[in-house]
């Protein structure tokens, strides 16, 4: 730190971390997608009548579909 001073602050979450030996043969870290570098929201609405009404359903049906 002493080469540098005090006005310079090292990121070394910016240096590259690719072993040399890939580089030379030209191989490129991978790059990951959305969702695993946190940046994919998902919003979900849902129709609860509907959704309700389905349920019902499935519960009237239910019974009669299984002993068949």
């Amino acid at each position: 730190m002493s080469v540098l001073g005090d006005n310079y602050v090292v990121a070394l979450n910016l240096a590259p971390a690719t072993p040399r030996w890939m580089s030379t043969i030209g191989a490129n870290p991978m790059k990951l997608g959305l969702d695993l570098r946190g940046g994919v929201h998902f919003l979900m609405e849902v129709d609860m009548d509907t959704a309700l009404g389905k349920l019902q359903e499935q519960n009237i049906d239910g019974p009669a579909q299984r002993s068949a």
